[in-house]
């Protein structure tokens, strides 16, 4: 998984869920299964009806495509982003290239790059699209309005993109989506299973980061529960709990498992009182956060493992893969055991392991760090006169992802430009002086580089 990776759900309501949802002391993890009973495993096929707009749709791509010119990539890779008019559109790092991919009406949903940079895939009009970057072409893969679920997700390999795909027809407002995995060479796809996409608590998306086929994640953010799927088997395999909301865990290198802060709900937490009335909680109110340990789970296990054991004073979260290998782990660390108000940890520290194949840690060297790794890009963040000037109550620190040369963080930030309106600019970053502005737009993606043969 790239470091500081953009996440794109909240969108599922996310904030309204949360109040039901901040944690409880005693709170159990609930089990969760699909809607349908038995996962089918038929064949669909590849749609190859014209698209609207700009678009074309041809079964086998060519060299060029019109209404696109040549897509081939620029030194550092394309940036793909979100326009203030929520149209696609890309553009290199020195900004001197731009290529709108698309001008014309209809909301720009989710996109996601396959892994190798070869394909970005989006949603627009509720239909998925592929744009090969080689060929400089659109490929549809669905009819409009077929895609009504946010997110997208490619296989590890960049052979398999699975999405929802509503199986809303005609006159039914409620149908469920089904859970597809598009095998890009042969342009077939095989639904693993159904989803509710009207319940709240049955409503399922899909984790940005790239899995390991034939494993596949399946994220519930009313529950916080994840569910693997064997989607060759058609059978979850496990299910796990998380602490937050969105899919914070990183999947293991070279083996099918995951690595994620797991909640001791048995042990005692860290209480905190609200001093007022808030979306999470009521007056008064107290919440206990409970400690978090390090926890293992590789395919074929029946539980997770737990690697690094929190205790009540110091919790445990992974926070990415550094880019020779190594796993940072970032340590919470408070001095009281109640707080009135919020809890925030007094210190905040960073370790690192090296993972065994048998997904055993193994404390590495914290040496030799990029400036943005243990927390460096917050803090010097900070430091920025773009940061200083913003008139937030909350100050907030922007995520952002790293590009190919391992240095360069690109990052979408908003500003107010009057009394309702705030606006979203693209910075590039290199941790010193002041972030360059690159163009107006949000959730920048940067193109994966391609692997080595």
């Amino acid at each position: 998984m790239k470091p500081f990776a953009v996440k794109r759900y909240a969108s599922v309501c996310l904030l309204v869920l949360a109040f039901a949802l901040t944690g409880c002391e005693g709170k159990q993890q609930p089990s969760l299964t699909p809607t349908a009973a038995t996962p089918t495993r038929d064949l669909t096929p590849f749609y190859e009806e014209p698209v609207q707009g700009m678009l074309t749709a041809e079964s086998t791509p060519t060299s060029s495509s019109p209404g696109l010119p040549d897509l081939t990539s620029p030194p550092d890779g394309w940036i793909a982003f979100e326009t203030p008019e929520d149209h696609l559109a890309l553009i290199s790092a020195d900004g001197s290239r731009r290529v709108p991919l698309t001008e014309q009406r209809g909301k720009v949903w989710s996109f996601a790059w396959s892994p190798d940079g070869r394909w970005l895939a989006f949603t627009r009009w509720g239909q998925l699209i592929l744009v090969s970057i080689e060929r400089s072409r659109f490929i549809p893969l669905t009819p409009p309005g077929t895609i009504h679920s946010p997110g997208l997700t490619w296989s590890q390999d960049g052979r398999h993109l699975a999405y929802l795909h509503s199986l809303e027809k005609g006159n039914r407002p409620v149908a469920p989506d089904a859970l597809r995995i598009l095998d890009i060479a042969t342009r077939q796809a095989i639904t693993v299973s159904t989803y509710s996409n009207t319940r709240p608590d049955e409503r399922a998306i899909l984790c940005h980061q790239p899995f390991p086929f034939p494993l596949l994640p399946v994220m519930f953010p009313w529950s916080r529960v994840v569910q693997f799927w064997d989607s060759q088997a058609g059978e979850v395999v496990t299910e796990i709990y998380l602490t937050s909301y969105h899919c914070h865990y990183l999947w293991l290198p070279e083996t099918k498992g995951v690595i994620f802060a797991k909640e001791e709900t048995q042990k005692a937490g860290i209480k905190s009182t609200c001093l007022q009335a808030m979306q999470f909680c009521m007056k008064g109110e107290i919440k206990v956060g409970h400690p978090t340990s390090l926890a293992v789970w590789l395919m074929g296990d029946e539980a997770p493992t737990v690697v690094l054991e929190g205790t009540q004073k110091q919790h445990y979260h992974p926070t990415r893969w550094l880019p020779d290998g190594r796993l940072e782990v970032q340590v919470s660390q408070f001095e009281k055991t109640a707080y009135e108000g919020p809890a925030y940890p007094e210190h905040v520290t960073y370790r690192y392991f090296d993972v065994t194949g048998e997904g055993l840690l193994r404390e590495a060297e914290s040496g030799d760090l990029p400036w943005w790794a243990a927390g460096g890009f917050q803090e010097r963040f900070k430091t920025t006169q773009l940061y200083q000037e913003q008139p937030r109550d909350r100050p907030l620190i922007p995520g952002g992802e790293v590009g190919p040369d391992g240095e360069t963080v690109t990052f979408a930030w908003s500003q107010q430009v009057s009394e309702e309106e705030w606006e979203s600019a693209i910075y590039l970053w290199r941790g010193e002086g002041e972030p360059s502005r690159l163009t107006m737009g949000s959730y920048p993606q940067w193109q994966p580089k391609a692997p080595s043969p």
